[in-house]
């Protein structure tokens, strides 16, 4: 998209002189052919396998941060994902210590 909807809302890909906005870095991340998410309604992990081979013991990380960026919990894992699927790595536990507004890094 190389227009912005009016008046000037940032939502565009990229720009009329073709630089990359926030949108196509976001797109960019989502669209990984092995892509690693958070499910809220679940307070889950899981892994998507876009490709169409198996993987056998891939392996899975996650970091809950608080607001200061100090760690509270982490959990890892390997697991074993079938071609073109949805798998679900594990569930998080909510730390009694994690603050109101967080953040989840996932790899």
């Amino acid at each position: 998209m190389l227009n912005n909807a009016w008046p000037s809302l940032i939502w565009h890909l990229y720009d009329y002189y073709l630089v990359p906005a926030g949108g196509y870095f976001g797109t960019k991340k989502a669209q990984e052919i092995v892509h690693v998410q958070y499910d809220y309604d679940a307070n889950s992990v899981s892994v998507i396998n876009g490709k169409y081979e198996d993987l056998k013991s891939y392996k899975v990380a996650a970091k809950l941060l608080n607001i200061d960026a100090k760690e509270v919990a982490s959990r890892d894992a390997s697991i074993d994902l079938p071609a073109d699927s949805a798998t679900k790595a594990f569930d998080l536990s909510t730390p009694d210590n994690l603050s109101t507004t967080y953040f989840l890094n996932s790899n």
